[in-house]
């Protein structure tokens, strides 16, 4: 099959018969149609350890270095380990199952938020990087799954000052 693909590179494959090479130029003709005329992305086979490597290189370069490092150990040490297979199979039960663990485990509600805060933001960026044609965690009109809801923080605490205080402010 000798072709030129969705970016005007030419590809050459070997399949077999010029029946079977046929039908494989057929098939990616219609993935490419798919996508250009319908706006379908397949999802990719790619791992979620190897995308979160690749949204870690990407994006986590640009933040400041006290969060870059926190979210660069939260995938290694947390989401990688947890999350282990293909992107495409996280589903929103999952990372409600993870924040439910993380909890059970000792964590404190603000630092699972937080972890779900990065977990949102590897999804988005796989979406808009074409490797996911959906977010998992979101429903058709981009409201988030109950599954993997937001937790609420808990209140903070009131704290009243002290004469001494009051006098120094």
């Amino acid at each position: 099959v000798d072709f030129k693909d969705e970016n005007g590179n030419r590809r050459r494959i070997k399949v077999g018969a010029k029946e079977i090479a046929i039908e494989a130029l057929k098939g990616y003709e219609g993935k490419v149609a798919r996508r250009e005329h319908l706006g379908l992305i397949e999802d990719s086979e790619i791992s979620f350890a190897d995308f979160a490597d690749q949204w870690v290189a990407k994006k986590v370069a640009s933040l400041k270095p006290n969060t870059r490092d926190n979210w660069t150990r939260l995938v290694r040490v947390h989401l990688k380990p947890f999350f282990t297979g293909a992107l495409r199979a996280v589903t929103g039960a999952q990372v409600g199952n993870y924040m439910a663990q993380r909890i059970k485990d000792g964590a404190a509600v603000n630092t699972v938020i937080s972890e779900r805060i990065v977990i949102d933001n590897i999804f988005a960026h796989a979406v808009t990087w074409e490797a996911l044609s959906r977010n998992p965690i979101r429903d058709a009109q981009g409201k988030t799954l109950l599954a993997a809801a937001r937790l609420k923080a808990p209140p903070s605490r009131v704290r009243w000052l002290k004469v001494e205080e009051i006098d120094a402010l």
